[in-house]
């Protein structure tokens, strides 16, 4: 079984420095949509998830009026998809969220408490979804900006009563915005967990990815094993991340 994770960054062009920073300028500044919604193209996103071809597919930065149209793409690729709450833009109020897609049938999990704060780094969103074929839960999850001390710890005990009671398999995939050595300090995720072996997938921005070159996305199992993972490089400034696991 192959999973994967895809900060798509609202599917805008990170590569670019200039689009970059006018991306996200637009995302978290700009009052119209539609000069939002222009800056996106979604068929980045759906050629790289179908390149790497994963039975279950997370995607974080989800924007807006996005949710339907992903949705009608990876359904005519044989996925069902799950959208999970996330938070609003502060000056347009366009909605941010998550998304895990899946080959299996399954069922999304109630997680409208997960803590955000409708402001930039706030929080992007969270997704639970059980497969009952495999007695398998996925959550994907895209954490606060860490300088948001005490939202990102509320999300982080939300995430860990939500796994106090899961039984046998899970899947654990997100946007951490930290590296795993910092998150394994705190004590929250152990090694014997990580599948995706540290591999750097921010950020691929010209100029940028000279000084940040960081493992912020991650896939953690429990009752699974993963046996090869790596990354691929689309038009986002976060490489997709993959693992096969058994």
């Amino acid at each position: 079984m192959r999973v994967a994770l895809y900060n798509q960054m609202f599917s805008m062009n990170g590569r670019s420095l200039f689009s970059s920073v006018t991306g996200h300028h637009k995302v978290h500044y700009q009052s119209d949509p539609e000069l939002i919604y222009a800056k996106t193209n979604l068929t980045d996103t759906l050629d790289l998830i179908e390149s790497v071809d994963a039975d279950i597919q997370g995607i974080c930065e989800v924007l807006g009026n996005q949710e339907e149209q992903l949705n009608y793409a990876l359904q005519e690729k044989g996925y069902e998809c799950f959208f999970g709450k996330g938070h609003k833009t502060k000056h347009s109020s366009l909605d941010v969220k998550v998304a895990i897609a899946s080959k299996f049938k399954g069922f999304k999990k109630p997680s409208e408490d997960f803590p955000v704060s409708n402001e930039k780094g706030g929080g992007g969103g969270f997704v639970h979804c059980y497969f009952p074929e495999m007695n398998l839960d996925v959550l994907n999850i895209h954490l606060a900006s860490p300088r948001k001390f005490k939202l990102y710890s509320e999300e982080l005990a939300y995430l860990s009563e939500r796994l106090k009671g899961l039984d046998k398999n899970v899947i654990i995939m997100g946007d951490f915005n930290k590296t795993f050595r910092k998150l394994e300090k705190g004590r929250c995720f152990h090694r014997r967990n990580l599948v995706t072996n540290e591999l750097k997938t921010f950020c691929t921005t010209t100029f940028l990815n000279l000084f940040f070159n960081k493992d912020f996305d991650h896939i953690f199992v429990r009752g699974l094993e993963g046996i090869n993972c790596g990354v691929v490089e689309g038009m986002s400034d976060h490489r997709l991340i993959y693992a096969d696991l058994k």
